[in-house]
C-alpha cells in the first residue's frame, strides 16, 4: 500500500517540477539552466516508458517474451545525459580554476568508465554500475565544491533567488542516500540474492525528497536569477 502510494506520489513530483520549470523559465531562459526542463522532461518520459516497456509487453524493446520486459538501456542513456548536464553546469558556474580542472578531469574518466563498463555489463541487459558510481560520486564532489564555494562568498547558502542551491540540496541527499543502494544492489544480483523490500521505499523517499528541494528551488524564484 505504501510502496504504491510513494510510486504515485514520486511519478508526481516530476510532473509538478516540470509545470514549477516552466512557469519560472521567463526569470531564467537566458542562464545556464535553461535546459532544466528538458531535463526533468526527459526525466518524467524516460520513467513513463519504463514503466510501460516494464509491464506491457507490446511496448518493449525485445521481441522475445522472455527479455521483453528488459528496459535498461533507457536508464543507461538517461544516466550519461544527466550526469553530464550538471557536471558542465556545476563546471560553469563554479569560479575556482583548479575545482573546475577537477572537474573537467572527474568527466574524462567518467566517460572512460562509460566506455570501458560496457565490456563487463551488458549495455541492453544489465544496469551499468561503475558508470552511475563513478558519475555519482562526481556529481557529489562537483556539488560539494560549489555549495563550499557559495558558503564562502555569502557565509551562508542564499537560497531566496538561487534555484540552483535547492537543485544542489536536493542531489546531495539523493546521491548521498542512493548509491550505497546502487552498490548494494549490484552485490544482491551478483549473488543471486533478493534485497529487503523497505530499500525501494526509501529509494522513493529518496526520489521525492530531492525533487521537492527542486520544486521549491523553482517556487523561491522571484526575480531574474544570476547568468
Amino acid at each position: 500500500m505504501l510502496r504504491t502510494f510513494l510510486e504515485y506520489t514520486y511519478l508526481a513530483t516530476y510532473a509538478i517540477a516540470l509545470v514549477a520549470s516552466i512557469y519560472r523559465y521567463p526569470k531564467y531562459f537566458d542562464t545556464k539552466l535553461q535546459y532544466l526542463p528538458i531535463i526533468i522532461c526527459y526525466t518524467l518520459f524516460n520513467e513513463i516508458l519504463g514503466y510501460l516497456t516494464a509491464y506491457l509487453p507490446q511496448f518493449g524493446f525485445f521481441s522475445r517474451d522472455s527479455i521483453s520486459h528488459y528496459n535498461v538501456i533507457i536508464y543507461n542513456i538517461y544516466n550519461l545525459v544527466f550526469y553530464l548536464y550538471f557536471l558542465f553546469l556545476y563546471r560553469f558556474y563554479i569560479k575556482s580554476r583548479r575545482q573546475k580542472e577537477y572537474i573537467f578531469w572527474g568527466v574524462m574518466l567518467f566517460l572512460l568508465v562509460s566506455v570501458v563498463n560496457p565490456f563487463f555489463q551488458n549495455y541492453l541487459m544489465s544496469t551499468q554500475t561503475a558508470t552511475y558510481i563513478a558519475g555519482g560520486f562526481l556529481l557529489i564532489a562537483s556539488i560539494v565544491f560549489y555549495l563550499k564555494e557559495q558558503y564562502s562568498k555569502h557565509k551562508r547558502i542564499p537560497l531566496a533567488n538561487h534555484p540552483l542551491h535547492w537543485i544542489s540540496i536536493g542531489l546531495l541527499i539523493f546521491y548521498i542516500g542512493y548509491l550505497p543502494i546502487k552498490v548494494d544492489r549490484f552485490f544482491h544480483f551478483t549473488n543471486g540474492t533478493q534485497e529487503a523490500p523497505i530499500i525501494r521505499i526509501i529509494q522513493y523517499l529518496l526520489i521525492i525528497t530531492m525533487y521537492v528541494f527542486i520544486i521549491m528551488g523553482f517556487i523561491k524564484l522571484k526575480k531574474r536569477s544570476y547568468r
